[in-house]
């Protein structure tokens, strides 16, 4: 088994057999792998991921070097060293831990308004189809999208149309993320969609354009220096918005598809282990990248300083040592690491599994008596992102 990967771990492992793969590995007995594709190290093991992401010999911030060494005016450097350097997912201590302060709180003051929130969209939604029959649904354009859109919107106190559009233009900023090698118009429209977030921004704050005790609110009355503001309300839009629909998405799917072969599946588990379940074995960003601040050595292999090391939390979820049916549903003792785990621990993270669970107990209570069919899906399984694509369904009485 181990001289599968002799050669080393290459993007087509991932983006084509990514969960035979880790049954592989596992099986193989090995907990670290090196790629010399990525040149990085390879974390899979449930107990190294959730041990590891904690520890401080590690660095998560690796924009900076990478914004450094860009073929792009200081100006443009200035502009995506300031945002990115306010983006919680690549920041260290102590800043990571201020910041972080400033948007935990407001989101702790919304909790416990979600459920209601949840509730309501979700009937608003799902109850129409409680009179209807024989139908098929586009799951992820009918029901997903819309009740992520309104429910966030709702929680951040925007319009639709505002929060649509923070989303769109903030989406344009970070798709800067994803290119290892960008050339002088990439880094162009990224500085230009950054500028046209700040500017969205401003404008709904100079206007009144949202909801007073909203997260927006809470976040604009919390923050006071106004580029730690503009990031941070872009940073919980975009990093909010993927999680929480992907969520909506997989639990759909996980219990359209159980629902099929087990029946009796929720008379074996409670709703909130399902959701739970659901967010183990599909989490949108399968791993968290971070680089060694000295030399590591870790079961007889030697990570050296400044070596990348991507941390699989999508295979964590699935380590067959902590999870008893590790690939499928089940009453799983663990947490799983879907929303990641020490200090970047996602704060949203309960606000979303709130929000879902009301999607499900209104889908499971109106949809019942029907017959859930999945007769289309898709996978954008990338690297570095998974989710549905499609997913349609056929309700039948």
């Amino acid at each position: 088994m181990k001289a599968l990967y002799s050669e080393g771990l290459n993007t087509r492992d991932f983006t084509k057999k990514r969960y035979e793969l880790y049954n592989n590995v596992f099986e193989s007995g090995e907990d670290i792998l090196w790629s010399k594709e990525h040149k990085a190290w390879f974390v899979f093991n449930y107990d190294l991921v959730s041990i590891l992401l904690k520890d401080k010999r590690f660095n998560a911030n690796r924009k900076k070097g990478f914004i450094d060494k860009l073929e792009a005016q200081d100006s443009e450097k200035n502009i995506l060293s300031s945002f990115y350097s306010r983006w919680l997912m690549y920041m260290d201590e102590p800043d990571h831990s201020k910041l972080r302060k400033g948007i935990q709180v407001p989101i702790n003051k919304i909790n416990s308004t979600t459920p209601e929130i949840a509730h309501l969209i979700a009937k608003e939604i799902i109850i129409p189809y409680k009179s209807k029959s024989n139908l098929v649904v586009d799951a992820i354009e009918d029901l997903a999208i819309p009740f992520t859109n309104l429910v966030l919107s709702k929680i951040m106190g925007l319009g639709l149309s505002d929060y649509e559009l923070v989303l769109r233009e903030a989406n344009n900023a970070i798709d800067f993320l994803w290119k290892p090698f960008p050339n002088k118009s990439d880094i162009q429209n990224t500085v230009n969609s950054i500028n046209s977030s700040f500017n969205i921004i401003r404008n709904i704050i100079k206007n009144d354009d949202y909801s007073p005790n909203s997260l927006f609110d809470l976040v604009v009355k919390n923050i006071g220096n106004d580029e730690d503001r503009l990031a941070l309300i872009i940073n919980v839009a975009v990093d909010g918005h993927e999680p929480f629909l992907s969520a909506v998405k997989s639990f759909i799917f996980f219990y359209a598809h159980c629902l099929a072969y087990d029946e009796k599946l929720l008379e074996k588990i409670s709703l909130e282990q399902l959701v739970e379940e659901t967010l183990r074995l599909e989490c949108p960003f399968p791993y968290c990248a971070r680089s060694a601040n000295e030399d590591i050595h870790i079961n007889n292999k030697t990570i050296r300083k400044g070596d990348r090391v991507i941390f699989l939390i999508s295979a964590a979820n699935r380590d067959p040592k902590k999870f008893e049916n590790a690939q499928g549903i089940g009453a799983s003792k663990h947490h799983n690491l879907t929303f990641g785990v020490g200090s970047h621990f996602c704060p949203g993270s309960i606000l979303t599994k709130k929000a879902v669970i009301e999607f499900a107990k209104i889908f499971i209570s109106t949809l019942s008596n029907k017959k859930i069919t999945i007769i289309e899906k898709k996978w954008n399984d990338s690297f570095g992102f998974r989710t549905l694509d499609k997913l349609i369904l056929s309700i039948e009485d």
